[in-house]
């Protein structure tokens, strides 16, 4: 009886390795060690973002009946999460933290974060968004916002995750899945991005929106020679702008921040190969 294409493909891979003599134990190791480092830096992984970073589907599962992570059920209302559904979320168990303090002990002391069922399709979205990102080496790191020190200011953005870019800037993502922002509503939003930029909290913001005309519908407001307000005053449970502090945006102001669409499961499958991450950068001055 002949072999399953796959246990062939398979064959061939071990032999593959076995020429350029590499360790398969080691470098499943590292692998794991990766996945571990992943989510103590966001205090939480899903399957998806597993199966990006080792471009393999089902190792997440595997590592928990190993001990390593504890696995928990989404609240029903979230297993229908257009993006890359998935019905868990993980955490480094013990024995993973165990083991990541031997490589990177520095994430250890942050512990596991619980979702915050709210907002978790904007965090699960920004880390997806981040990961491919980071395996075609166009970011250097992602931060959550949920690891960095609270606002001194109602004004400033509390961004739903941080991009840090090769050079070295950082660049405040906003995902508008969830809501419709218009009115008001967008323009305080405008008002704390840009706010953001101009304190040098970030060094640009990208805000990624579910459609092509809810992207153009965001961007409108950023454009050159708009007008927003950077202070607003509550009132009664309402935010109203401080109309004295009425500004112009200039052209340098509005290149700052771009506009995209969210990408689907299948587009971000076709945009990473199916190799493993081979590093993982130091994020420690990131969380100070």
């Amino acid at each position: 009886m002949s072999s399953s294409p796959r246990t062939e493909m398979a064959t061939e891979a071990a032999q593959d390795l076995i020429y350029m003599r590499v360790n398969r134990r080691l470098l499943g190791l590292k692998n794991l060690v990766y996945v571990l480092a992943w989510a103590a830096i966001n205090g939480q992984i899903t399957e998806p973002e597993c199966h990006l970073l080792l471009g393999r589907a089902g190792k997440l599962n595997h590592y928990a009946k190993q001990g390593y992570f504890e696995r928990h059920n989404l609240p029903p209302g979230l297993k229908a999460a257009p993006h890359f559904p998935h019905l868990h979320y993980f955490h480094v168990t013990d024995k993973g933290m165990l083991l990541l303090l031997q490589y990177y002990p520095h994430l250890c002391g942050y512990g596991n974060l619980e979702i915050r069922q709210r907002l978790y399709l904007h965090d699960f979205i920004c880390r997806i968004e981040a990961m491919w990102r980071f395996k075609t080496c166009k970011i250097d790191a992602f931060i959550p916002e949920s690891r960095l020190p609270e606002l001194s200011s109602p004004n400033h953005k509390q961004h739903d995750g941080h991009f840090i870019l090769r050079n070295g800037r950082k660049v405040g993502l906003e995902v508008e899945a969830a809501d419709w922002k218009a009115g008001v509503k967008l323009d305080r939003f405008v008002a704390q991005c840009l706010n953001s930029v101009s304190n040098n909290r970030v060094q640009g913001i990208l805000v990624l929106a579910q459609t092509a005309s809810a992207s153009r519908h965001y961007a409108d407001p950023f454009k050159a020679g708009k007008y927003y307000f950077p202070e607003w005053i509550k009132h009664n449970g309402h935010w109203y702008p401080k109309q004295s502090s009425k500004t112009t945006i200039s052209a340098e102001l509005a290149a700052k921040v771009h506009v995209d669409v969210i990408r689907s499961q299948d587009k971000i499958f076709g945009l990473v190969d199916s190799q493993p991450i081979s590093w993982l950068p130091s994020v420690a001055e990131y969380f100070e």
